[in-house]
């Protein structure tokens, strides 16, 4: 659903300062159009991340925003890497786009 991942591109992770989408950071998206249910599927970029809570509490407040009910799980299987962010921010991170 393009409208979930465009609020989802609202999120922006406080230490890369990029949204999570184009982070990589979201692995599925599952929406139940009858109960208006969506369960996201995301991850961090370390399991230690300090700012993990934040992330969880800003994807369910813009989701509740426009009208869900949102469940996130987290999970770290795959764990992220540096593969999953889109070409441009690897790019502007100078990181290697073919990985």
């Amino acid at each position: 659903n393009k409208e979930v991942i465009d609020v989802l591109r609202k999120v922006i992770d406080p230490e890369l300062r990029h949204n999570i989408v184009d982070l990589g950071l979201i692995y599925e998206v599952n929406f139940n159009e009858k109960e208006n249910k969506i369960k996201i599927l995301m991850t961090f970029t370390t399991p230690l991340c300090p700012y993990g809570d934040i992330l969880i509490d800003d994807v369910k407040e813009r989701l509740e925003d426009e009208g869900y009910k949102p469940e996130v799980e987290i999970t770290f299987n795959p764990l992220w890497s540096i593969d999953k962010m889109s070409a441009e921010i690897r790019e502007e991170f100078l990181l290697p786009i073919d990985i």
